[in-house]
């Protein structure tokens, strides 16, 4: 019945929030409740049709286990990030995630850029990446969509946040989104 329903989601909505209150790591309350945002879940749902869409069964065991906050098996044998890096690698992936230093930021924003880009394209906009000759490094958008509405162009300038990112720990682990809405906020500012 549909009072047995609501009295079932209260239950797990306090016993959500007790593992919550008896979170005492900053950086775990922060993956889940980031875990819990509105669209935090959709590439579970997606389903496999193109090659744009697929993950090898490596990268998916990452990925899960990244989501499910379990330590990360190919991590385990590294010690320090890169040299000119001070800081140690961790299991559960956090540094190799948020560390300006190692790539993994970079590595990330390229792929979420590169298949924007394929999604765009493969509807037929005339799309192009990497705008270096027309705007200065500042203001450099990632992809441009030169057919977007009535002929408008659409400007898309991509970013990748990390909610256990030590600029954005404070406040990730009570806002969903918080750490995206920063950068957002960084970007439109020119702060970044």
């Amino acid at each position: 019945s549909i009072c047995m329903r609501e009295r079932e989601r209260e239950s797990k909505a306090k016993e959500f929030q007790k593992f919550l209150n008896d979170c005492h790591f900053k950086n775990k309350k922060a993956r889940v409740i980031s875990c819990g945002g509105p669209i935090a879940g959709c590439w579970l749902d997606t389903l496999p049709s193109t090659q744009a869409y697929s993950m090898t069964n490596a990268d998916f065991c990452s990925a899960s286990l990244l989501r499910l906050g379990a330590d990360l098996p190919a991590l385990r044998s590294l010690e320090l990030c890169i040299p000119q890096c001070p800081e140690a690698i961790d299991d559960a992936g956090y540094h190799a995630l948020t560390c300006k230093w190692g790539g993994g930021c970079i590595l990330r924003h390229d792929r979420v850029t590169d298949n924007v880009f394929q999604m765009l394209s493969s509807v037929g906009h005339r799309c192009r990446k990497e705008l270096t000759d027309q705007f200065s490094s500042k203001q450099r958008p990632d992809i441009a969509v030169y057919d977007y509405a009535d002929g408008k162009k659409l400007l898309l300038d991509i970013t990748v946040a990390h909610p256990c990112a030590q600029q954005y720990l404070t406040k990730s682990f009570a806002t969903a989104g918080f750490a995206a809405g920063e950068r957002e906020k960084a970007k439109k500012t020119g702060s970044t």
